[in-house]
């Protein structure tokens, strides 16, 4: 684990970052009043018949709420409210008080008083107040000019008031004439209110945009354009790749090392080039099945092709570091966004230079995205042809933002916030060094992505994941408008973000590889072609062998036990096992494991006990029941054993044990043929010899016993999972599982879960880790000699997991 631990945000930093939530008693009380004295209606969504449910408050105290409740269906023990108050929108949660009662035409609900109440902000940016009067000229669509007043002022907005009543201003776009400024700008006005005191007068809140977009272009199905090039054929080509990879060399402007692979087909001289920056906390190893599809498209084709993926300086891999960041953890501590489009004209100079080889198309993932975009928008010598961008983040404060939990630390940057060191997506990253560079290059925001792209005028090709939660749909058409319309493509696959090894990332490799054919030779359809598997496996190996050794293993059980119970044993795995889900999954499991009364139940890798409060949910035949949750992690068998009421209709009996080298004959502290049913829920993932481990629990199991695992299936992207979960918990789980003061404790808890479960990729590169794929699943169990295989999805929408069952035969 890291050497170095994440600094502490701490309360004073988040109330500057989250300004607008109001946390004092006193100013959520006359908020709430004033709301009931103008009667502001409360919504929370709709019924089932898709009516609004609408409730007004009838008294508000410091001791409750109470509603009035129309149109509203079943109601929990949480409730999720939004209002908009002279203007202003906010939103809580607050627990439900058991008691109602019916009337005619609504109901009276009362509530708990909300410990936070939020202020939704319209802006990512800092406002600010111009100094005096400041006038504009707005030229509204029809030919008609108003002036407007300034009144704020942020990065990508603009707050102007105008004279007359909102109906007289469309939502659309305007032309800004600055007093300062000779050309004219464009914006979006993205709201419209009356101005409060200034009677007569409309607030507009303007979006500030660096040209005129074009009309976004139609989505096209990923699937619907691979079936459309015939679909992705195997290559049968073994020799394609090298025995022994190709491994180069260059610097940067700076004279830094960068370290590549390099491969290739056909006459290097002239020929384009693909050029595959390592994304965020990965390696140029992880990339070799997407190299390895480039290469065999274009060989299919008889076409030359040279593909250099390579790490960047100042990532993880083997290029120049900082003294100090030299341990994988550390690899990403002085990233900087900018740098990393520097490296990209670093390769593409290398290869035009010293290779010979023409211009390069650069085929992005992830974070990697904003790196080229910046380089495409300041290439001015034509060394990118064009640019494929894979499940890619349009700008650093959106991507950041969501993968952090919410915290904006790009935003609170520009406040003047300092953060100091913070994981990442699991790596420690040096905040304030990372975003005082991006703010200063202009790299950030998305002002500054619309800017960039409004500078493209090379072809750009979009491929993103319907179920990526980590990127933002909306952003990718915003940005999408701006430059060339006409060289502009946009797919939309059904993938989360992660793409390595499915069947689906094969697809979306191969419709990457035949763009990059379409971009480096013109309007041309190439079939894509994966690369023989056989070779392909052989060279991932002799890749991973070469590379140098990390001195230090992680600490297994203390990421382990930080992962389960909270970095500061607070909350941990609950940011997952209570959401919706995760408790879906557990009585999946639940139903496949055929519980009966009386059974001895095993409950391998227990975690917090989720599996026995999932019995205390279920209708299952409980009465009776032995359950032995079996964990590595003391204090999570602690914590589980503690959450169980006295009166459980089970017993439970735990086990603290590692189950990493479980085999049957060593340290398994349970009689052999003594168990009537093993669950394991996701768990065989971290597991180290899966097969020796299936074998004990084989011998565990009586004759006629049941197993029921769920397992990772290859390329899991849990983003989705993870959004979802935590709009849940914002939206009034949180209050529901933990109460006032646990409730106030998931902000900070939600960044460092997600960060220590970003490590599971790390070690899946590593090999402690390992996703499954369904055939690899069923022939493991039956090979170990269970019989009556099945195999299920569950774990989110889409699934994330097989659920896999069998039994010991009699």
């Amino acid at each position: 684990m890291a050497s170095v631990s994440p600094d502490p945000i701490e309360a004073d930093q988040f109330r500057r970052l989250h300004p607008l939530a109001i946390t004092d008693f006193a100013s959520i009380d006359r908020i709430l009043n004033q709301a009931l004295d103008e009667r502001i209606p409360l919504t929370r969504g709709t019924n089932s018949s898709v009516q609004r449910e609408i409730a007004t408050l009838r008294l508000v105290s410091r001791s409750e709420l109470v509603l009035d409740c129309v149109g509203f269906g079943p109601i929990a023990n949480v409730l999720f409210l939004s209002m908009e108050l002279k203007g202003v929108p906010y939103f809580f949660s607050a627990e439900v008080v058991p008691s109602e009662e019916e009337l005619e035409s609504s109901r009276v609900v009362r509530l708990s008083p909300p410990g936070v109440l939020y202020r939704a902000e319209r802006r990512d940016r800092v406002r600010m107040e111009p100094e005096g009067k400041l006038w504009v000229k707005l030229a509204l669509e029809g030919g008609t000019e108003t002036r407007a007043e300034v009144v704020d002022t942020s990065g990508d907005g603009l707050g102007v008031l105008v004279r007359g009543g909102a109906e007289s201003y469309e939502m659309k776009t305007v032309r800004v004439q600055r007093t300062e400024k000779r050309e004219a700008e464009f914006a979006v006005m993205r709201n419209r209110r009356p101005a409060g005191d200034r009677k007569g007068w409309t607030r507009l809140g303007l979006s500030v945009l660096p040209g005129s977009p074009s009309s976004k272009r139609d989505v096209v199905q990923a699937r619907d354009r691979i079936e459309n090039l015939g679909g992705v054929s195997i290559g049968e080509d073994e020799s394609l790749l090298l025995e022994t990879p190709d491994i180069v060399e260059f610097s940067n402007s700076s004279g830094e090392s960068i370290v590549g692979i390099l491969d290739t087909v056909g006459r290097v001289q002239g020929g384009p080039v693909v050029l595959i920056p390592s994304a965020w906390g990965k390696t140029k190893e992880t990339l070799s099945p997407l190299a390895a599809t480039i290469l065999s498209t274009f060989s299919a084709a008889g076409l030359a092709v040279s593909v250099l993926r390579f790490d960047g300086v100042r990532k993880r891999g083997e290029s120049h570091t900082d003294p100090g960041c030299d341990k994988p953890e550390l690899g990403n501590l002085h990233y900087t966004f900018s740098q990393g489009a520097d490296d990209l004209f670093s390769a593409a100079k290398f290869m035009s230079d010293r290779r010979s080889a023409g211009p390069a198309v650069i085929v992005s993932f992830s974070v990697a995205s904003v790196e080229a975009r910046r380089a495409m928008a300041q290439d001015d010598s034509d060394l990118f042809s064009g640019w494929v961008s894979i499940v890619g983040a349009t700008d650093p404060q959106s991507l950041i933002r969501v993968i952090s939990g919410g915290v904006d630390y790009l935003g609170g940057a520009e406040r003047g916030i300092k953060f100091g060191r913070q994981d990442v997506q699991g790596l420690l990253l040096d905040i304030d060094r990372t975003a005082k560079e991006a703010l200063s290059s202009r790299i950030a925001f998305l002002e500054d992505a619309r800017r960039d792209f409004q500078q493209i005028v090379k072809p750009v090709t979009w491929i993103s994941g319907k179920d990526d939660a980590w990127t933002d749909p909306e952003r990718i058409l915003d940005v999408l408008s701006f430059g060339p319309n006409d060289k502009r493509r946009h797919f939309e696959a059904a993938t989360g973000h992660q793409l390595r090894s499915s069947a689906e990332a094969i697809e979306i490799f191969g419709l990457a590889a035949s763009e990059c054919a379409r971009i480096a030779l013109g309007a041309i359809d190439v079939r894509p072609v994966s690369c023989e598997p056989k070779s392909l496996k052989a060279r991932q190996r002799r890749e991973r062998s070469r590379l140098r050794q990390v001195d230090e293993s992680p600490n297994l059980r203390g990421f382990w036990k930080s992962y389960l119970v909270g970095r500061d044993g607070g909350i941990g795995m609950e940011m997952v096992t209570e959401t919706e889900s995760h408790r879906r999954l557990m009585l999946d499991q639940l139903e496949a494991l055929r519980v009966f009364e009386g059974a001895i139940v095993v409950d391998l890798g227990s975690g917090l006990g989720t599996f026995s409060k999932s019995l205390l949910r279920s209708r299952a035949a409980v009465l009776g029941l032995h359950v032995i949750p079996v964990d590595l992690v003391f204090e999570g068998v602690l914590r589980g054993r503690d959450s169980l009421p006295e009166d459980a209709p089970f017993r439970s009996s735990s086990v603290v044990a590692d189950l990493s080298f479980l085999r049957p004959s060593v340290g398994f502290p349970l009689q052999a043929h003594s168990v009537d049913r093993v669950v394991a829920s996701l768990l065989l993932n971290y597991i180290l010899r899966p097969d020796q481990f299936l074998s004990a629990v084989f011998e565990l199991l009586k004759p006629g016993g049941r197993v029921v695992m769920s397992v990772l299936r290859e390329d899991a992207d849990t983003s989705k999972i993870c959004v979802d979960g935590i709009a849940e918990l914002r939206g009034g789980r949180a209050l529901s599982s933990f109460g006032h003061d646990g409730e106030k404790e998931v902000e900070p808890a939600l960044g460092e879960f997600i960060n220590d479960a970003a490590r599971l990729l790390d070690f899946e590169e590593r090999g402690i880790f390992r996703f499954w794929s369904q055939s690899n699943l069923v022939a493991a169990f039956e090979n170990t000699g269970f019989k009556g295989v099945e195999v299920a999805e569950s774990f989110g929408l889409p699934p994330q997991a097989w659920l896999i069952a069998a039994s010991r035969p009699t």
